[in-house]
């Protein structure tokens, strides 16, 4: 049934519209510092001179981003936004416990030639991501680059993936702006 009515699927690290119980990376240290009021930890807008590159060497590792969301978002947009409890007691525990499964069911959805041929076999995927977030998330996309292009040199028959970067942004995208790249696929 999904077949005939899912066609894409978006993925990313730009902020979901609404809530988020998790932020997606460097979970203790970053609750910790925003607790401390140090709200720039990764919130900021990153300088990496390069994402195309492949080379974690070309990823801007400061622990302080320029003029951090947070510090310009409303209390409404706050509220709507985080949630610091959820987030601390939620998102640890999913790295540690779960993180393996989490790879490996990534792999299965967009590596595992049997599963592209038989789910969902039309699926559009495209993959969002932001030029000035945080290093660990641009990292991520590095590395979901470096595999499609591993998968296809080893002659394997993969998901396509559209990748859309978003230039100027970090992962606290505006929802308005996330819902206009969706909107083109």
């Amino acid at each position: 049934m999904l077949n005939h009515s899912l066609r894409t699927l978006i993925l990313g690290h730009p902020k979901p519209c609404g809530k988020v119980l998790a932020l997606g990376h460097l979970v203790s240290p970053l609750n910790q510092a925003v607790l401390k009021g140090d709200n720039n930890y990764s919130l900021g807008y990153f300088n990496h001179r390069s994402l195309t590159s492949g080379l974690f060497s070309d990823l801007d590792l400061s622990k302080h981003g320029e003029h951090p969301s947070f510090d310009s978002m409303t209390p409404a947009e706050k509220e709507l936004t985080f949630d610091w409890v959820a987030a601390m007691t939620s998102e640890l525990p999913m790295y540690i416990y779960m993180l393996q499964v989490l790879k490996d069911q990534t792999r299965k959805a967009l590596f595992d030639e049997q599963a592209v041929k038989e789910v969902l076999p039309h699926l559009d995927v495209v993959y969002i991501s932001c030029t000035r977030t945080h290093w660990s998330l641009a990292w991520g996309a590095v590395e979901l680059r470096r595999q499609i292009k591993e998968e296809a040199q080893q002659g394997r028959k993969v998901r396509t993936i559209c990748f859309k970067d978003i230039p100027g942004e970090n992962h606290f995208v505006s929802c308005s702006v996330v819902t206009s790249v969706g909107e083109q696929y």
